[in-house]
């Protein structure tokens, strides 16, 4: 069976849920646990992984990111986004903003 992420992700839950006794030795409990609990850290990676969906991910060393950050913001609070996530993601983008240029970059 070739797996995709999805798949992958998808027969980890199940697996999760099974006796000790069907999977092939503690190693194997240990990758689906690890692997689970990396993606369900973050909610919205999990649902959209589930749906099919795509996911652009900015990290914090790009320099361009506070302020793509700060355009969602401003056209999530006017589509009637909550105060709290907006509000959210403007502290990110201060922060992010903030950093010594040693530890950023420009997008490769």
């Amino acid at each position: 069976m070739e797996y995709t992420l999805v798949s992958a992700v998808e027969q980890a839950l199940f697996l999760r849920k099974q006796p000790e006794c069907l999977l092939s030795g503690p190693e194997a409990r240990a990758l689906i646990e690890t692997l689970l609990c990396a993606i369900e850290a973050h909610p919205c990676y999990m649902k959209a992984l589930l749906k099919g969906e795509q996911v652009f991910v900015l990290r914090q060393q790009d320099r361009a990111a506070p302020g793509a950050i700060n355009m969602w913001a401003v056209t999530a609070k006017q589509h009637g986004c909550t105060a709290a996530k907006v509000e959210e993601a403007f502290r990110i983008s201060k922060r992010w903003d903030h950093l010594p240029d040693a530890k950023t970059k420009w997008p490769d």
